[in-house]
């Protein structure tokens, strides 16, 4: 949800303030069509609240993690409460920030696991392609699922660093 976020910023008050942005595994539009087919797999304005309440049962991972990751997100503080943040969610489902992408003037890093339950993983260089910064980048992780950071972190923490030390070099 956090890049959803994002782009309803950016739609708000534009680029400024903003040196860069990192997304992981969501696209710009999520409710697929003719023209963005890369949102999540079988969603439309029909079933959009249906599959938002069913989103605490998807699996999202693919690799499995440790028991030290385990245990450090077992008890996140302060506790996500998912009916609190239920209508964000839903706003965010529906959205089209397509345009955004196309005005977006910092350098973003679109990041994506190949074996996302919930997005093509083309959709990070579909995204890529509308954005008009030359750093810009799209990286997807192999046999990696929608949770990137916890499932390949030595890469992702990697390929995050790299990017940021490209944008604070400039």
């Amino acid at each position: 949800m956090g890049t959803m976020v994002d782009y309803a910023y950016t739609s708000l008050f534009n680029n400024d303030n903003i040196l860069a942005i990192v997304s992981e595994d969501q696209p710009p539009k999520m409710i697929p069509d003719e023209n963005w087919p890369y949102g999540r797999y079988d969603l439309n304005y029909a079933n959009l609240v249906q599959m938002a309440m069913d989103f605490p049962k998807t699996p999202l991972i693919r690799q499995p993690l440790t028991s030290e990751q385990k245990r450090r997100i077992s008890h996140p503080t302060p506790k996500f409460d998912f009916n609190e943040n239920l209508p964000l969610l839903l706003d965010g489902m529906g959205q089209n920030f397509l345009d955004v992408e196309t005005h977006e003037q910092m350098p973003h890093l679109f990041l994506a696991g190949a074996a996302s339950p919930l997005y093509d993983a083309k959709q990070a260089e579909a995204a890529k392609a509308l954005q008009p910064n030359m750093a810009s980048q799209a990286v997807v992780f192999p046999d990696v699922g929608h949770i990137p950071h916890l499932e390949a972190s030595e890469s992702f923490n990697q390929v995050v660093v790299d990017f940021l030390d490209r944008v604070l070099a400039k």
